[in-house]
Formats: structure tokens, C-alpha cells, sequence
């Protein structure tokens, strides 16, 4: 019987993503009716205003922007619109990522510290945005992180966690757990962190969960400093259940378009898609419009090339790596860079591209449960000649139960003291101390080095802190776990145009991942702590073992050379490079999301973060939305 429970659960966690993905198919019944979406000779040539990017954030800013009436808004996206049934999916959470139509692709610059592998940028190209193509965890970071965005400010920023909770609340509409599952695995929900404005976007916890996870959740209690907070949405770190981006009567993947665009009809908010913008048009100080060519050219053709013009604001929102390229391509940047790409300054801005961050991850460090016994329905499932027919037939006969987790709902986000008691206190000072400018590129310009120089301080408090996280894990209630995230990495990189093709070409995109030897500190520390979780008492009924990279890797120094070859230098979080800090700190744009240097352009997407957030980035950059638009409105 094991034999048999342990065949089914490896066939299970092994093919899930590759078998799955093709259930969806092409000729399956389209799920959506689409809103407005115009072709090119129904553009206007004036719109109130012009939102560059319908992702995450740019189709929630629009929907915002356009429910009064009051206001036109053109929204051009690069991607498609896409409604084949395969996008709604939620089988398999981040099967998304396996459609590279639906994703820019294209690779790093190689990585010193990782053993000099380059990373696939991997990020949505498609209406809707990354959100269309995520894993569709649902999770929001600790209050400390949003404190600290506004502590760059001298305390006059509403950016805090005061004044972001409020649209963590509007972004979403909670579906708590059936009341049976919540008392079966002890999961902790508190709707006052949550908002009932009946927003389409769909925070859901499954109707299902793999009876493992009860031990998984449970062993933490083993382990001295750990909590078990109200809600995944408290803003406290520690262990707890979080829901999915899934709209909970239809079990489908809720994203941007489904909660912001389908089904809109007004006659104010036009979306076109298959444009690319490359270029900010300036009337003086002020932004005017944009430049905008079919997305399949490579150059600026001239009967090609289309101008629509803004009467109020243009809204960047084409994500911490496209946001900015079109801010240097239209002279707003490091004037060296710009320079060097033949592209007339209009605003030397530094900090345009800087500051690059993503969370670190690996999933190579495996313990595998010897003693295991599983759901029998995935006996049922896997035993069937054909795995995916019978995967399809058990996910249509119940859409909530097993195979309608988007992605495992059980997770540890650990504060650094908690994970490292013994070694926090001395990686936090060496951090601390350290020279900002010793671990940046040599021709840093000094309003970056400054802005570092602030954030080692909140990362130094972040790594001392038992109410900020820096470890994570989430489980899955299989057989085999391996997933650990550094959540507040101390390495900077950046985005930069390609001097040589500035518009047309891909960015240069560097992580500089481990350039900051602290990083690789603190995740060895992360490492060991893993092992020290496997190890507690509660689990050793389940014979857990490690299985990668075994006990032989023994020392701070094999673990470390372990890791240079087994992390990612992202999780797909990519954050910062426009990041919302006074321009003597490298900032890019102000407290209102104002580009510094000119009037009218704003960026409102995941660039703006300062500092990645102690989770992944899908519900702050929604929050971050909701608070724009409500910005924005305030000036009309």
C-alpha cells in the first residue's frame, strides 16, 4: 500500500504542471464576454487620460478611472487579448508560466554569484498582465515593510501600513474557508482585514485541503519564537493559511481582466492591444502623450508609428522591467546611460532602472516523508492508464476539491531572529556597517548610494525584527517539500536599455544576485533552518530525509557553495526600478507617484516599490493601484 500511495503522489507532484496544462484546450467553452476593445483607426487622438500597460495595475487604475463617467481613458497593452479557456484555469497554479505566447522571455545578463548563469525574465505579455499567468497566491507583506516605504519620507507619507490597509481592503473580496475545513486545520481567518466593496477580484481560500498539512502546519509549534497570527492579511509574520487569486463560483483564475475589464461597458474606457509604446511625448515640462507602434515592429516605421495624446496624465504601468525602458527611451534617466544611447536627456534621473530587486529562491533543498499516506482519490486518479483524462474527470466532477488548488495555501514567513537566533544579531550589524557604496557597480551615482545607504538601515531593523519575515516556505501536503525564499535580499540590480537598440531591443537586466555577500549569509541560514524544521519531533513518525543535497553538505562553506549553484535569482517578483523615494535617495517618482523632473507622467506598477515587501508582490501591486487611482481622482 505504500509503495502504491508513494507512486501516486510522486506521478502526481511530477506531472501536475507538464500533464495538466493541455486539459484546456482551444475548443473548450469560452468562460468571459469581453469589454470594449477598439481597433487602431477607433482611437481617439485626445483621451483624459493614457495608461501604457494593461496589467495588474493598469486595468485597475482604468476601471477606477472610468466608473465615474466622468473621464475618457485609452488603455495600450503590448500583448493580446486572449480568452481561450486554457488562461482560466486554475489547475496546477503556476501552469500559467508554461505559455510562453502569453510571456516576454528573454534572458539576464549572466550572474557572478550564482556559478555565472543567466535567468529568464519571465513576465506577462498579455491583457491582464502577470496576473494572467502567476501562481495566484494571495498574500500580503508584514506592516513593518509598508512602515518602512514610508519612512523614506520623514514621516509624511501615507505609503505606511496605516494608510495601505485601507486598499489591501478595497483590492479584493475574501471567500473564507467552509467552516468544517477551517476548524479540521485549525485555519485562521479574520474578515476585518479584508473589505467587502464587492471588487471582482477574488481572494479565495479552496474547499479542499491535503490532509498533510495539518503536521506540516503543526510542527512549527516545535520550534520556540513562532506564532500562528489572525489572518494571513494581519500584516504578521509567522504561520497561517492564505487564500488563491480564484473566483470562488466558477473555480477559474481571477485576474485584472476579470475583476477590471470584462464585461465593463462604458463608452470612456477604450483598451488596444498588440501596441507597443516606446516613447513619452513632452509638451515642455509636461507629458503629452506617447508614441505607439503595432507590437511586432522593430523600428519606428514611419506610417507605422500612431500618436494619441493625453489631456490630463499618461500612467506607466508596464512593470519593473518595460516601465523603465520607456522612461530612459524618452530622456528620462541617467544622462550617461542616455548618453550613450544617443537619446536627448530631458530629465537626468538617475535612479531610472536602479535598485532592482527579487526574491531569492530555491526549491532544490528537498526532505522527502519515508512514512507517507495520501488522499485516496490520488489512488484513484493515478492509477487510471491515462493520468490526464482521469485528472480532467476528477477536476470536473468536484472544481473545489483537489485539483482546484491553484497552489498550496499553507505557508511560514519567519522573522530572521526566529530562523537564525544564534547568528542574527552579528549578519544584521556586518550589514549595517558595511560602506553602501562597497558592493554597488564603481560608477554608482551618489543620490543611489545615499538611497542604500537609508535602506541598509530598514533592511538592518527588518533582519533584528520579529514582526518583519525573511524566510519562506510554502507546503504543498505532498510527499517531497523543497521550497525556500529569501524575502528581503540586500543585493540591488538594474534595467537599462540596450545602447545599441534602445527601443526595439530588450532591456539589459542584471540581479547582481549575491553581490552583496550578505545575501548568501543569510541563506545559508535559511538553509539550516530547514533542516532544523524536518527534524522537530512531530514530524519524525513521517521519517523525513533529507534528499537534496544530503547530510554530507555539512559545513557554512559546502552549503555555500551548494547554493551558488541551486538559487534563482527570481521568483518572478521583480520590483524597484522606479521606486517611489526622494530624488536625493535615487528616487524615481514622489509620494504621488509623480516621474521627479516633469509634470503629468506618473508610474503605477510594481517598479514603484522601494523595497521588496515580506511576500510575493500580486495583492501590494493591486493595493498600490487602488491607492492611485484614488490619488489621481483627488486632482480631478
Amino acid at each position: 500500500m505504500m509503495a502504491k500511495h508513494s507512486t501516486a503522489i510522486a506521478a502526481f507532484f511530477s506531472l501536475l504542471v507538464i500533464s495538466l496544462f493541455n486539459l484546456f484546450t482551444e475548443a473548450s467553452p469560452r468562460f468571459i464576454t469581453p469589454s470594449k476593445l477598439i481597433e487602431q483607426r477607433e482611437v481617439e487622438a485626445e483621451y483624459d487620460y493614457v495608461i501604457v500597460g494593461g496589467g495588474t495595475a493598469g486595468l485597475t487604475v482604468a476601471d477606477r478611472l472610468t466608473e465615474s463617467g466622468n473621464f475618457t481613458v485609452l488603455v495600450i497593452e503590448y500583448g493580446d487579448f486572449d480568452n481561450s479557456s486554457s488562461i482560466f484555469s486554475v489547475v496546477g497554479g503556476g501552469q500559467g508560466l508554461s505559455n510562453r505566447t502569453r510571456l516576454f522571455s528573454f534572458p539576464s545578463v549572466r550572474q557572478p554569484g550564482l556559478n555565472n548563469i543567466t535567468e529568464q525574465i519571465v513576465i506577462g505579455k498579455i491583457l491582464g498582465g502577470s496576473s494572467a499567468c502567476n501562481a495566484m497566491l494571495f498574500l500580503r507583506g508584514q506592516i513593518e515593510d509598508y512602515d518602512g516605504w514610508a519612512s523614506f519620507w520623514g514621516g509624511t507619507s501615507t505609503w505606511d501600513w496605516k494608510g495601505i490597509l485601507p486598499y489591501f481592503k478595497k483590492a479584493s473580496t475574501l471567500t473564507p474557508p467552509p467552516d468544517s475545513l477551517a476548524q479540521e486545520f485549525n485555519i485562521k481567518y479574520d474578515k476585518s482585514f479584508w473589505g467587502d466593496t464587492g471588487t471582482r477580484i477574488f481572494a479565495t481560500f479552496p474547499t479542499f485541503q491535503w490532509p498533510q498539512l495539518k503536521t506540516n502546519m503543526n510542527a512549527f509549534r516545535d520550534i520556540a519564537g513562532i506564532t500562528y497570527p489572525p489572518d494571513a492579511g494581519s500584516g504578521l509574520p509567522g504561520v497561517f493559511w492564505f487564500p488563491s487569486s480564484v473566483n470562488p463560483v466558477t473555480i477559474t483564475r481571477s485576474f485584472a481582466r476579470t475583476g477590471h475589464w470584462d464585461g465593463i461597458a462604458r463608452s470612456n474606457y477604450h483598451t488596444i492591444t498588440g501596441s507597443k509604446v516606446f516613447k513619452v511625448l513632452f509638451e515642455g515640462d509636461t507629458a503629452s502623450g506617447v508614441q505607439y507602434v503595432p507590437s511586432t515592429a522593430r523600428s519606428a516605421i514611419t506610417q507605422n508609428t500612431k500618436t494619441v495624446k493625453a489631456r490630463r496624465e499618461i500612467i506607466l504601468s508596464t512593470g519593473t522591467i518595460h516601465s523603465p525602458q520607456i522612461l530612459q527611451a524618452s530622456g528620462i534617466g541617467p544622462k550617461d546611460l542616455l548618453g550613450s544611447a544617443d537619446i536627448t536627456v530631458k530629465v537626468d534621473l538617475p535612479g531610472v532602472g536602479q535598485n532592482l530587486q527579487d526574491h531569492l529562491y530555491t526549491f532544490s533543498q528537498t526532505h522527502t516523508f519515508e512514512k507517507f499516506d495520501v488522499h485516496p482519490n490520488l489512488d484513484d486518479m493515478t492509477s487510471n492508464a491515462t493520468f490526464a483524462a482521469a485528472a480532467q474527470q476528477l477536476f470536473e466532477q468536484d472544481r473545489s476539491g483537489p485539483l482546484g488548488i491553484g497552489a498550496g495555501n499553507a505557508a511560514a514567513y519567519l522573522p530572521f531572529p526566529v530562523v537564525a537566533p544564534d547568528a542574527f544579531s552579528k549578519i544584521a550589524a556586518a550589514y549595517e556597517q558595511a560602506d553602501p557604496a562597497a558592493h554597488l557597480p564603481s560608477n554608482t551615482h551618489a543620490t543611489i548610494i545615499a538611497g542604500y545607504k537609508a535602506q541598509q538601515a530598514a533592511h538592518a531593523a527588518i533582519l533584528r525584527s520579529n514582526g518583519s519575515a525573511s524566510y519562506n516556505s510554502v507546503f504543498k501536503g505532498g510527499r517531497t517539500e523543497g521550497s525556500t525564499l529569501h524575502l528581503h535580499p540586500v543585493s540591488r540590480g538594474s534595467v537599462n536599455i540596450d545602447p545599441k537598440a534602445p527601443i526595439f531591443a530588450e532591456p539589459i537586466v542584471d540581479y547582481r544576485a549575491l553581490s552583496n555577500p550578505i545575501d548568501l549569509d543569510i541563506m545559508i541560514e535559511l538553509f539550516k533552518f530547514t533542516r532544523r524544521y524536518f527534524a522537530v519531533p512531530s514530524l519524525a513518525a513521517f521519517s523525513p530525509r533529507e534528499t537534496n543535497p544530503g547530510p554530507s553538505v555539512d559545513t557554512d562553506a559546502k552549503i555555500g557553495n551548494w547554493l551558488r549553484g541551486v538559487v534563482r535569482p527570481s521568483a518572478f517578483h521583480p520590483v524597484g526600478t522606479c521606486a517611489m523615494l526622494p530624488k536625493e535617495l535615487g528616487g524615481v517618482v514622489d509620494a504621488e507617484l509623480f516621474v521627479h523632473g516633469v509634470k503629468g507622467l506618473r508610474v503605477v506598477d510594481a517598479s514603484v516599490m522601494p523595497m521588496l515587501p515580506g511576500a510575493y508582490t500580486q495583492q501590494s501591486t493591486y493595493a498600490i493601484a487602488e491607492k492611485a487611482a484614488d490619488l489621481i481622482k483627488a486632482r480631478q
